[in-house]
């Protein structure tokens, strides 16, 4: 049974001067490599970005369109004269992403994924592209497989860098951009995972897009992050454990319903299942050998009732057709059954009889329905107060809330 992945994200931004960060020192983080900065290297007491002892990256290439001169394959000159190509103080040097990996498949599998994406964005929008895979962090959740992603604002090809990539840049076209990566990340996993026999599915809508009662996590950050791999607690840290918290006891509640509204379609079938109109049929053979009553005009009898229990069964089924009740063939036919039954009642001037079996089937039903309803209300009630306490609507009226 294939199931939905809740582990999938993909996030793309901007590498900016007006930032504290670097073009060369994000190249530098997501590969584990040392790059010196040529803008850099004249100042005093200059350091290379060196990420050499930050462990966890498995591998690292670099992907560019067919017609991109030869250093493009060289990170140090390639982050330098990215870097380098744009000198106003709010220039954007350099875009980066990160996207998760299923950690359900192979070493293989997720290179074939990361391959793919990179190839996606250098075909598409002509640029090169540094990508990497990461392994989970040390003190962090062991599926944390992810890939980084490091790529040029202007198209490469023979001439050098180009023109700005300014699809990604527009208010209106940039925003269907990044929607359009996210989804093609994600077909490219799913397709990943069904070829290995993975069943699981990801999707790249976030929780409000799907109606999904979820709380997204927050991206950590470089300093946060590094400080988790080294089991200081942070902040953002915290946030992220009290949401996925949040989010599994909501996935429990979740359950809990999808059980209970189970049980009670399962029950009701059961009962439903079983024939009502056992009485019913044997008032018919009870009235077989005798007449109308003397009061009853013609073509009240018998057989003239018959086709008048026929159109309210074919109405039933009609209105089953066109409404999409939902109603179940078991149920279609107890009701059929119904008609005929009152059809026959009404010919002989006698009311249904009403047996103890039907009767104790009667009071079952409502008691079955009335406990339901109320279990689904107060599942509800403390469903609603729960998730309004995650969101800080409210705090925990049996004690005080944590810290926010």
């Amino acid at each position: 049974m294939v199931t939905d992945a809740n582990w999938y994200h993909c996030n793309i931004g901007v590498i900016s001067r007006s930032q504290v960060r670097t073009a060369v020192g994000a190249a530098a983080y997501i590969t584990g490599t040392c790059l010196r900065d040529r803008e850099l290297e004249a100042s005093p007491n200059y350091e290379p970005s060196d990420y050499r002892r930050k462990g966890g990256v498995e591998q690292w290439f670099i992907t560019a369109p067919e017609t991109a001169p030869e250093w493009a394959f060289d990170i140090d000159m390639l982050v330098n004269e990215a870097q380098a190509r744009d000198t106003r103080k709010n220039s954007c040097t350099a875009r980066i992403g990160r996207f998760a990996l299923p950690s359900a498949t192979d070493a293989e599998g997720r290179e074939k994924i990361t391959h793919e994406v990179a190839d996606f964005l250098a075909d598409r929008y002509g640029v090169a592209v540094i990508a990497s895979i990461h392994a989970p962090d040390r003190h962090g959740d062991d599926r944390n497989w992810h890939a980084h992603l490091w790529f040029t604002t202007r198209e490469i090809d023979e001439n050098g860098l180009g023109a700005k990539t300014r699809v990604l840049d527009d208010r209106k076209t940039g925003p269907q951009e990044i929607m359009h990566i996210r989804e093609a990340v994600a077909g490219i996993i799913n397709d990943c995972m069904e070829e290995t026999g993975v069943d699981e599915r990801v999707d790249h809508r976030s929780y409000r897009d799907r109606g999904v009662e979820r709380t997204p996590m927050i991206h950590l950050g470089e300093a946060a992050s590094a400080l988790e791999r080294k089991g200081i607690r942070t902040e953002r840290g915290d946030r992220n454990r009290a949401i996925r918290e949040s989010n599994r006891r909501l996935e429990h509640i979740e359950h809990a319903l999808e059980m209970l509204e189970a049980e009670r379609t399962q029950e009701l079938d059961r009962l439903l299942a079983e024939p009502e109109e056992v009485a019913a049929g044997a008032q018919v053979n009870e009235f077989a050998g005798k007449e109308p009553e003397a009061g009853i005009e013609a073509g009240r009898d018998s057989t003239f009732a018959f086709p008048s229990a026929e159109e309210q069964s074919a109405s039933l089924l009609e209105n089953m057709v066109e409404n999409d009740a939902g109603i179940i063939w078991q149920q279609a036919q107890a009701r059929m059954q119904s008609a005929f039954a009152s059809e026959v009642t009404r010919a002989y001037g006698e009311e249904e009889p009403q047996t103890p079996e039907e009767e104790l089937q009667k009071n079952e039903k409502v008691w079955y329905n009335e406990f339901y309803n109320k279990a689904v209300e107060t599942v509800h009630h403390y469903w609603s107060r729960f998730v309004n306490f995650v969101r800080g609507d409210e705090r925990d009226r049996d004690g005080p809330g944590p810290e926010r």
